[in-house]
């Protein structure tokens, strides 16, 4: 489910997040991505729908901490809004740019990255900083969108394949290495009106690299 009414009163909502207010994701996507939690504190890049938050949200065992966090304040208003209304006591909402997460050296056990990499300006950058927070045995979860070539809401590759490619490519530079890959064909719409796109979402788990970033 899309977060729907909660973001109505954003009617300047720029195009690159309307997969917030119209997008649904494929309940098997959300299980594969919560499913990959490895710990009980854990960090939300970005956001997509209610029902994956409080998939996370459930699978941070029993008393662990969910930090949402994310670089824009009218979305950060939405976030607050369906943390509260869905009863996530476990979730706490933080602003910040991705580069520069307000968390200490290994703070995290996932650090999930959600329809989030392809907006950033360096997606290195932004991994090279999740590799910060994230603790020695702990996960970087990406899910990305891949299918519509120049679409606002998915990564900028022909097709899955060069997707999946250009992740790793990331990944690899940032010093982190792929542990496990998925892919669910159609798993990720965006419904506006009578107007319907589809999208391939690609989940990709990585794991700390114990050689150095390659350049």
């Amino acid at each position: 489910m899309a977060f729907g009414e909660l973001i109505e009163s954003l009617p300047s909502l720029p195009r690159e997040w309307e997969h917030i207010r119209y997008g649904v994701l494929d309940p098997r996507v959300e299980r594969d991505v919560a499913g990959r939690i490895s710990g009980r504190v854990n960090a939300v890049l970005g956001v997509t729908s209610c029902s994956l938050l409080r998939a996370i949200s459930e699978a941070t065992c029993g008393r662990g901490d969910v930090y949402l966090i994310h670089p824009s304040d009218e979305i950060l208003n939405v976030l607050m809004d369906a943390v509260r209304s869905n009863g996530l006591t476990n979730v706490d909402v933080r602003r910040a740019p991705l580069h520069r997460l307000p968390a200490e050296n290994r703070a995290f056990d996932t650090v999930f990255f959600l329809l989030q990499l392809h907006h950033e300006g360096d997606p290195i950058i932004a991994l090279r900083e999740a590799k910060r927070v994230l603790r020695t045995d702990g996960r970087v979860v990406i899910l990305e969108a891949a299918g519509r070539p120049g679409s606002a809401h998915s990564i900028s590759a022909l097709d899955v394949p060069a997707a999946k490619n250009q992740i790793e490519t990331w990944l690899s530079r940032a010093g982190l290495r792929v542990n496990a890959t998925s892919v669910t064909t159609n798993g990720f719409r965006i419904r506006k009106g009578s107007e319907e796109s589809s999208y391939d979402p690609i989940t990709v788990e990585a794991v700390v690299d114990a050689g150095p970033p390659t350049e």
